[in-house]
C-alpha cells in the first residue's frame, strides 16, 4: 500500500522495540520499510518466557543500536522520541508511580544520549581511519 500510494502524507512511525513485541526482526524490517519511515520510537525490551521485559535502550534484543547505526547511515533527519515502557504502558494499562514515571524517561533519554555519543564518535574514529 505505501509503496502504491507513495505520498509524503501517507508514512511511517517506525517502533524500533515492537519487533521484541511482534516477534520480528526490527533491523531487517527497518531495512524493508525505510523509505516510507518518518517518524521513529525508540524502546528496548527481552523477550523472557513468552513475556516482553522492556529495558534501556542497547539493552535489550531489539537492535535498536543497530536501527540507529541504519538511520544515522541513511541520513534520517526525524526525530527519535523515547518510548520506555519502564513504569507506564498505557495500551495494556500498566502505571507506576508518577516519580518513578519522570525518572525513567530522564534515565531513559539519558541512556539513550550515551549511545548516540557512542555511535556518533565510533563513526568519527572510522572515517578517521578511511
Amino acid at each position: 500500500m505505501l509503496k502504491e500510494i507513495n505520498s509524503p502524507a501517507l508514512r511511517l512511525l517506525f517502533d524500533i522495540g515492537n519487533g521484541i513485541s511482534y516477534r520480528y526482526d526490527a533491523h531487517q524490517f527497518l531495512q524493508k520499510v525505510w523509505p516510507y519511515v518518518e517518524h521513529v520510537h525508540v524502546k528496548d525490551g527481552v523477550l523472557e518466557h513468552h513475556e516482553v521485559i522492556y529495558t534501556l535502550p542497547g539493552k535489550g534484543q531489539s537492535k535498536v543500536r543497530e536501527c540507529i547505526e541504519w538511520l544515522i547511515d541513511h541520513q534520517y533527519r526525524g526525530i527519535l522520541a523515547i518510548e520506555p515502557h519502564l513504569h507506564l504502558i498505557p495500551h495494556l494499562n500498566k502505571q507506576g508511580d508518577e516519580n518513578d514515571l519522570i525518572d525513567s524517561y530522564i534515565t531513559y533519554g539519558r541512556h539513550l544520549e550515551k549511545l548516540l555519543t557512542q555511535i556518533l564518535s565510533n563513526r568519527e574514529e572510522e572515517r578517521a581511519f578511511q
